[in-house]
């Protein structure tokens, strides 16, 4: 060890790091478990405050206020994963286009952290990238057997 600090940002060439786990370490934003255990507690939080509106019928703020948090909560995790992944943060706003978050979750979930470094999947991509494929092969099938073939 040369007594460099391990926090400060590199000075010298990068492409020679790209790809090694220093490469990761480096990047901006949060992590994919991250986001899984941030999203998992928003729709927890959301679920308990939709019980607590279904006691009371006559009060929907509590249900407006725990949409509102968990919508807000989710375009921060996708903020902060944007940047991990190359993005800027403003790619949140997509959130609000129809279809899109779809797409958004998919890479927030399946794109390992540094992505913007090395640009290499890890095997948890690639077996989330297969079921999400299988999924889509599964529902086309369905869709083509229930629209084309007689009962």
């Amino acid at each position: 060890m040369t007594g460099e600090n391990p926090d400060e940002a590199p000075t010298g060439d990068l492409s020679a790091s790209r790809g090694t786990p220093e490469a990761g370490r480096r990047s901006r934003g949060i992590g994919r478990l991250g986001v899984a255990g941030g999203l998992a507690l928003a729709v927890l939080v959301g679920a308990i405050a939709e019980g607590q509106t279904a006691r009371r019928p006559d009060e929907e703020a509590p249900g407006l206020a725990a949409t509102l948090a968990v919508a807000l909560a989710v375009g921060l995790l996708t903020a902060r994963r944007a940047a991990n992944l190359g993005g800027i943060g403003w790619l949140a706003l997509l959130l609000l286009v129809p279809v899109i978050p779809y797409l958004l979750l998919f890479c927030c979930l399946a794109f390992p952290k540094g992505w913007a470094d090395h640009r290499r999947l890890d095997p948890p991509a690639w077996v989330l990238t297969g079921l999400v494929l299988g999924m889509l092969a599964l529902a086309v099938a369905a869709l083509v057997r229930s629209t084309i073939l007689p009962r």
